[in-house]
């Protein structure tokens, strides 16, 4: 092999000395022709076996070694497990939250026109008739003693039906056909007889039901 100067291009023998013969410039000897030591390459080949083994071990995923202990797997599992649970139980809860929200808004409304028939009975002398219904809580059937409204405004209970009202000579029925809207059956809400002191009092304000707003009436003029 030969080799040829940088400078003047003239060729030379195959063993470089370091400097050109001809025009006796330094240049650079390449490597793979200068003769190193036995000792100096084998610690070259280990260096570079060493810096491989590192860049193989860098390129190794954190989560292998996770994947062969069973115990870390099974831990993995539950607690998946256990959130999976607490995920189904907040999406049926949701439901159940509105359905409780309704029933106790059709209570409300139950008791507060209940307590209004009962100050209608003691105002009238009986309950509104199965045609005057519950609007005569609101509007003066034309009843002797009629001093309401008792209630500001009758709505329909939270399924938006109507109320079931059935009046006889000493008692009323007034009860909500709950969530299904069959009457008779397990879920109907029926309205309790209110206290002489709820009665007194007048309807409490319930959602939905509107109660009865007392209006200041004028005095009457001094007799001279």
């Amino acid at each position: 092999m030969k080799l040829r100067c940088p400078y003047c291009r003239r060729l030379f023998g195959p063993e470089p000395r370091g400097t050109c013969p001809h025009c006796g410039k330094a240049m650079l000897t390449p490597d793979r022709l200068q003769k190193h030591p036995l000792k100096e390459r084998k610690r070259a080949k280990a260096r570079i076996a060493r810096k491989a083994e590192r860049e193989r071990q860098s390129r190794v995923l954190p989560d292998t070694a996770i994947g062969r202990r069973p115990g870390v797997i099974l831990l993995l599992v539950m607690v998946m497990f256990v959130l999976g649970g607490l995920l189904v139980s907040r999406v049926r809860m949701r439901p159940a939250g509105a359905a409780t929200t309704r029933l106790l808004t059709a209570q409300g409304n139950l008791h507060a026109l209940r307590i209004a028939l009962e100050r209608f009975r003691i105002d009238c002398g009986r309950y509104p008739t199965r045609e005057e219904a519950l609007r005569a809580l609101v509007v003066d059937p034309g009843v002797a003693g009629w001093k309401g409204p008792y209630v500001n405004l009758v709505r329909a209970d939270p399924w938006g039906r109507a109320f079931v009202y059935e009046p006889s000579d000493t008692n009323v029925v007034l009860r909500s056909r709950g969530p299904d809207g069959n009457a008779g059956t397990p879920d109907d809400l029926a309205a309790e007889p209110p206290s002489a002191e709820e009665v007194r009092r007048g309807p409490a304000a319930a959602p939905g039901s509107h109660p009865r707003r007392e209006v200041p009436r004028p005095a009457s003029p001094a007799q001279p």
